[in-house]
């Protein structure tokens, strides 16, 4: 009797509704701090893959680093933020 090694074939994913867009699901600290999505308005209802810019604030308050996340270009003027180039989030601008 001979053993043949058979490869599992490429095929569509048999697992449904694995990625999800309910931004409620996710944790509040991965959401953008000015639009508070995960996914922005203009992106969500795209036939195309489209993966928004994102940046994380720079700035201090209330004596701790504010960490909040900013979708560039769809919730601040902002299109690219360069390595080592310091963003202020809305929360930071304004104070």
């Amino acid at each position: 009797m001979k053993k043949t090694n058979q490869e599992p074939l490429a095929g569509p994913s048999r697992e449904t509704g694995v990625c999800s867009s309910d931004d409620e699901s996710i944790d509040d600290e991965e959401k953008c701090c000015v639009c508070n999505l995960f996914t922005p308005q203009e992106v969500s209802g795209a036939t195309s893959l489209i993966f928004p810019k994102w940046a994380q604030c720079n700035g201090v308050r209330n004596g701790r680093p504010c960490l909040h996340w900013t979708h560039l270009s769809y919730c601040t003027n902002v299109r690219v933020v360069r390595r080592q180039e310091k963003f202020f989030c809305q929360h930071c601008i304004e104070e």
